[in-house]
């Protein structure tokens, strides 16, 4: 994911220091695209310009306040530009978490800021925006595609209509699995009709196919989805819905299914749709699970890394306060101590960046994983 050392970052803080510490972390991690202001009054201003991926705000500034911006973002927030907002506080009052979490905050980094924790929580952030645009552009693809799918299946039906060989052709010629079901004491009966993806999609030959009804694919409790099929054509004239079948050679499949109330040979009949979505379920379930060892970082890092952090805290305290003459005695203790901790907080550190290297959960064509 080396597009997010691309993103643009946009720090607001009204104190020079603080911006100064946060560029220059982000910098040693690799991000180049830094924007700040120390003038909160400019600052959504800046935001409705620059529209950055990720905005880092100090909550208690005068005049314009951290809570002033995200209000200000809360209520102009488009559909398609969702900021991620990483809240810097000094304040451990749980009131002023809320009333910021209910304003759109995305995660609080307390202050004075520890270099690990804000290299660890951007990457975090970033990585989890990357993910969801990236899912969310894709569903918005595909549902492009759906509709472009349909409005052809729209104009093929309409052309069968009129010329019987234009139909055969388009109908046998099409990648969706269409078949026309007859219907017998209001429910899908034998199929009458179907084209070669049916074939692929269930693993039956064409001749075997005619002497099946719908119920022989749909296994368990989805069976009910289509009892009441008829009453709801008759309702709707068009439904869709999603469901599983099972082929011949007993695998399982999901499918993005379309049925419509049609007219054939004079007699009522059920066009189905059936599309094989098995495959954008699993790079669905791919994204969950990134998601999930993203959550994992999270919780390694604000909490394994502690430990070993304030037991050196304390003892660096505890060495300043000896004399030269008493260090003696106790000094080569307190390094071994010093030396373990600082070990087991390498390992930790260790341990927390080889999780930032997500293994690949996205199948290829073939189903192999980089």
């Amino acid at each position: 994911m080396q597009d997010i050392k691309k993103s643009k970052i946009f720090i607001v803080d009204d104190i020079q220091y603080n911006i100064d510490l946060i560029v220059e972390i982000l910098k040693i991690e690799g991000y180049s695209n830094i924007h700040s202001t120390t003038d909160s009054n400019k600052a959504f201003e800046i935001i409705q310009f620059l529209k950055p991926d990720l905005i880092l705000v100090d909550l208690m500034m005068p005049i314009v306040s951290g809570f002033n911006i995200l209000e200000k973002l809360d209520k102009s927030k488009e559909e398609n530009w969702i900021i991620p907002v990483l809240v810097l506080t000094a304040s451990n009052n749980p009131t002023d978490k809320l009333k910021a979490l209910k304003l759109g905050a995305t995660e609080f980094l307390t202050k004075p800021i520890d270099i690990v924790e804000v290299s660890i929580r951007i990457k975090n952030i970033l990585t989890t925006s990357y993910l969801y645009k990236t899912e969310r552009n894709l569903r918005q693809n595909l549902e492009e595609k759906i509709r472009e799918r349909t409005r052809d299946l729209e104009i093929a039906k309409n052309e069968a209509e009129k010329n019987e060989l234009n139909y055969r052709n388009l109908f046998n010629a099409n990648s969706d699995a269409i078949s026309i079901s007859s219907i017998k004491d209001e429910k899908p009966s034998y199929f009458i009709e179907s084209n070669p993806a049916n074939k692929i999609l269930s693993d039956y030959e064409m001749e075997e196919f005619k002497s099946l009804t719908i119920y022989d694919f749909i296994h368990d409790e989805r069976k009910e989805q289509f009892d009441n099929m008829i009453i709801k054509l008759e309702k709707n004239e068009i439904i869709n819905f999603e469901s599983t079948i099972k082929s011949k050679k007993g695998k399982i499949k999901n499918i993005e299914a379309k049925c419509i109330l049609i007219e054939y040979n004079g007699k009522k009949a059920i066009l189905n749709i059936f599309r094989d979505i098995t495959e954008r379920i699993k790079f669905i379930d791919a994204i969950i699970a990134q998601n999930k060892v993203l959550k994992d970082i999270a919780w390694s890092q604000s909490h394994e890394v502690r430990a070993p952090l304030v037991t050196l805290i304390g003892l660096a305290n505890l060495i300043s306060e000896y004399n030269v003459k008493d260090f003696e005695a106790d000094g080569k203790e307190i390094l071994k101590m010093i030396k373990k901790y600082s070990n087991d907080l390498d390992q930790i550190i260790k341990k927390t960046s080889e999780k930032t290297y997500v293994t690949n959960l996205f199948p290829y064509p073939d189903g192999s994983k980089n």
